[in-house]
Order: structure tokens, then sequence, then C-alpha cells
């Protein structure tokens, strides 16, 4: 018999269960993300953690992690030693979901 402690089990839609996936997303942004192994790393069921995208950042889950990957990369293109050199354009917002179209011109 197999026993799980009420305290550690996430519930969708917490602040906790938010902080859990995004924390997860940042760590694999290079990897290919699975979503049932962010589900059993987590501990939370794949509807949960679908639902708790939904709810809190009003996207799907690819969504979500194409935009950090984006934000990422922005951040990069941002630091880099070509500063001055391309315009970054934030096009679309929706929830905490963002687009961005990254304009480059070399000089």
């Amino acid at each position: 018999t197999r026993y799980i402690m009420l305290e550690n089990i996430v519930r969708p839609g917490t602040a906790r269960s938010s902080a859990l996936i995004e924390n997860y997303i940042s760590e694999h942004l290079g990897e290919h993300i699975r979503v049932d192994s962010l589900a059993g790393d987590i501990h939370m069921s794949v509807s949960g953690i679908y639902k708790c995208i939904h709810q809190n950042y009003g996207c799907t889950l690819g969504e979500f992690i194409l935009s950090k990957r984006i934000e990422k990369a922005v951040a990069l293109l941002e630091n880099s030693e070509v500063n001055g050199a391309f315009t970054i354009i934030r096009v679309h917002t929706y929830g905490r979901c963002v687009d961005y179209i990254v304009s480059i011109a070399v000089f």
C-alpha cells in the first residue's frame, strides 16, 4: 500500500502549483518538455497542469512553454554584444503568455 501525505498534494490553480510548473519549465527550456514528465516531477495530474496553466496564464501549455523560450531568447539578445543591432517589438499579449516579433537590422 502506498500513502501520500495530504500536504504534499499539489492542487491545480494554486500559487504553489503555478510556481512549480513555471520553475520546472524554466529549468528545462532547452529540452523537449513532456507533460507526463512534468506531471510526475511535480506530483500533479496532466489534466491539472493544463487547467492550472489555462486558469493562471490564459493560454495552453504549449503556448506557455513557447512564450518562456521566446522571453529567454529576447533576454539573451538584449544582453548580447551586438546590442543595438536589432529591435525587439512586443506585438501581442494574452494572459501572461507573450508573442514577440524580433526585427534584426545589421549595421
